[in-house]
């Protein structure tokens, strides 16, 4: 018999085992299981958004960056966002949709590090 927790509390304990013991995994479907339960723990949400990044399931990511963009989320939440979907949007090739993202972005540094990762994948090129 398997136990399934009803209670968001035992998922944020598993969470958190999960991420000492460094299983992305795990704590990727913990995360799952608890935002099922808990729908508008935005911070949640984008810790679940970076370790489905990190695991580079990208299409999950992007739901889950739009779920995000369209909560109630505040300002830094919606560029968090905006900057996965760019990222993403760049690592599937399609850049017009990532210049949609970070024109989209109310805080343009981060755009710095997508213009890193598009010259590591020899997309652009600065001299």
């Amino acid at each position: 018999m398997k136990y399934k927790p009803d209670s968001s509390d035992i998922y944020l304990v598993l969470a958190q085992i999960c991420y000492a013991e460094n299983d992305l995994q795990g704590l990727s479907d913990v995360l799952q299981k608890y935002l099922e339960i808990e729908e508008d723990d935005n911070d949640m949400r984008t810790t679940y958004v970076q370790t489905l990044l990190a695991l580079n399931d990208f299409d999950e990511a992007f739901e889950q960056s739009k779920i995000l963009a369209d909560s109630n989320v505040d300002i830094s939440g919606k560029n968090e966002a905006y900057h996965a979907m760019a990222i993403i949007s760049i690592e599937r090739q399609e850049f017009d949709e990532a210049v949609t993202y970070l024109e989209k972005l109310s805080e343009y540094e981060d755009a710095y590090d997508l213009i890193k990762i598009a010259e590591k994948n020899n997309i652009i090129s600065f001299i």
